[in-house]
């Protein structure tokens, strides 16, 4: 049995109490150890009280407080961000990233940091000789507020990670192209394949839902799941519901929440407000939904929308929605054409006149039935190409199995 340190990404805690895609994954890790039994998980992670009732026989969960709520902390890195911002030093510091790797302790066989670089970099001066893995779930240099994973960390990482796993095949396909590092593996995302499968119990709670929310058979319902900030698309799959020639039969189910930390991100938000308070007969606004429900939300669904407007190295909402029969229109981009494809889903190229196409493939299938119909069945027949939870944890394993074997055989050449 391994000795394995799980260092989470610092933002939302581990297990998956309040959501997060990268946390659900490391989630299925943790549920699945509890059965196979091939490492004790120590997991680092930021301090919730909804993690007091999370028990396991195989991990501990160790819970560290995030003082950056705390008011003069909050005005430090506040000041040290503004100021790396105003000299135009692409860096930021957030209180978790500096703070958890100071916590680890020594004697692991693996260290597994989820999608923080500098959390990893931290922690490589901290120990030199413990195998240290790094799991990258977004792509690098495409969101200009992203400072963690720029092509030059990430280049960087390449040459100081025992094993880089990625989220996508894209994605490692796309770093290959930036450094010679060859130990480079896809631990392809998994998805919960007896939760996200259509079921006669949904189809009640959908009739359920429907009911309530006064929709009947003649409507179309779009789901956008996701965060409401413009790197996701949201302002852009609202304007495209304006510009619907056939709209009039539309219900808009929003699942979400934002994240407004910056000037820019609230102008933003009020942008969305507008288009929401203008669409508002049309809108079934909803929050966060916590993932056990989210299949229920998908019953509900005819279309999923994944306007993003940034690469994403993967697109967990994409997955789920096939999964659950249901066609996507999404953006024609990295890590979602490793999921979509046009039996399943209208692709549209990010850039001129993007919310205008999105409004006609959207306008296509309100028209359509029978279209919409089989993309759902082609949606369903291109879900079962993706693994389950058990074979997501056993390739973990055998990637663990490659790194001790790697690190043995560079050790005995050294």
């Amino acid at each position: 049995m391994w000795n394995v340190a799980v260092v989470g990404p610092g933002f939302k805690p581990v297990p998956d109490v309040k959501g997060g895609a990268v946390e659900h994954l490391i989630t299925v890790l943790l549920d699945e150890n509890e059965y196979y039994k091939k490492c004790h998980f120590d997991v680092y992670t930021t301090l919730d009280p909804l993690l007091d009732k999370k028990f396991y026989k195989q991990t501990q969960i160790i819970q560290i407080k995030n003082y950056q709520t705390f008011f003069p902390v909050r005005i430090m890195f506040s000041f040290l961000n503004r100021t790396y911002k105003l000299f135009r030093i692409k860096k930021s510091n957030h209180y978790m990233s500096c703070i958890l790797p100071l916590y680890i302790k020594k004697g692991y066989d693996f260290i597994l940091v989820e999608n923080n670089i500098e959390i990893f970099f931290r922690l490589r001066r901290r120990f030199p000789n413990t195998k240290i893995i790094f799991h990258i779930h977004n792509d690098f240099d495409t969101v200009d507020t992203d400072y963690d994973k720029t092509k030059k960390r990430v280049k960087k990482l390449g040459e100081r990670a025992d094993m880089i796993l990625t989220a996508s095949h894209y994605l490692a396909s796309h770093i290959r192209t930036i450094t010679s590092f060859h130990r480079i593996y896809t631990l392809e995302n998994c998805i919960d394949k007896n939760r996200f499968a259509v079921k006669p119990e949904l189809e009640k709670i959908s009739k359920q839902f429907r009911y309530k929310n006064g929709i009947t058979d003649n409507n179309l319902v779009i789901m956008f799941g996701g965060r409401f900030d413009k790197w996701k698309g949201v302002l852009e799959f609202l304007q495209a519901i304006e510009k619907m020639n056939g709209g009039h039969n539309l219900r808009i189910l929003l699942i979400g929440s934002s994240w407004f930390y910056s000037k820019e991100e609230k102008e933003y938000c009020k942008k969305i407000n507008c288009k929401v308070e203008k669409l508002k007969d049309k809108i079934i606004y909803y929050g966060y939904v916590p993932q056990e429900r989210m299949q229920e939300m998908y019953a509900v669904t005819d279309v999923v929308a994944i306007p993003s407007q940034c690469v994403e190295a993967f697109g967990m909402v994409a997955l789920e929605a096939i999964s659950m029969g249901k066609p996507c229109v999404a953006s024609a981009c990295g890590g979602l054409l490793d999921i979509l494809d046009e039996s399943c889903a209208r692709l549209i190229p990010i850039g001129d006149n993007y919310s205008q196409r999105f409004a006609q493939a959207l306008d296509e299938l309100n028209k359509d039935r029978k279209l919409l119909k089989q993309l759902g069945e082609g949606a369903k027949e291109k879900a079962k190409k993706f693994s389950n939870r058990k074979v997501y944890y056993k390739s973990f394993i055998e990637l663990l199995k490659k790194a001790e074997t790697i690190n043995r055989m560079e050790n005995i050449y050294d």
